[in-house]
């Protein structure tokens, strides 16, 4: 199911989802979360979901990210 994210067009959409972003950026729904936790990749959480902004993403790429894990274990 993941797959199919990566495949979404993002371009109408303000936010996705932890597991759309982690597909987007090829990366696992754990490493979203701990950049999440570190502050790395701001998000908002709207009930029970965690949003996360497509430009806040776009900014992530745009910088060298250290491992969220050497930084939470600082």
């Amino acid at each position: 199911m993941l797959r199919h994210y990566a495949r979404m067009d993002t371009t109408n959409r303000l936010a996705v989802s932890a597991s759309e972003a982690a597909a987007m950026l090829s990366l696992s729904l754990r490493s979203i979360q701990n950049y999440i936790a570190v502050k790395k990749i701001p998000a908002r959480k709207v009930g029970k979901r965690t949003l996360i902004l497509v430009r806040d993403l776009e900014e992530f790429l745009h910088k060298d990210q250290p491992s969220p894990a050497r930084e939470r274990r600082a």
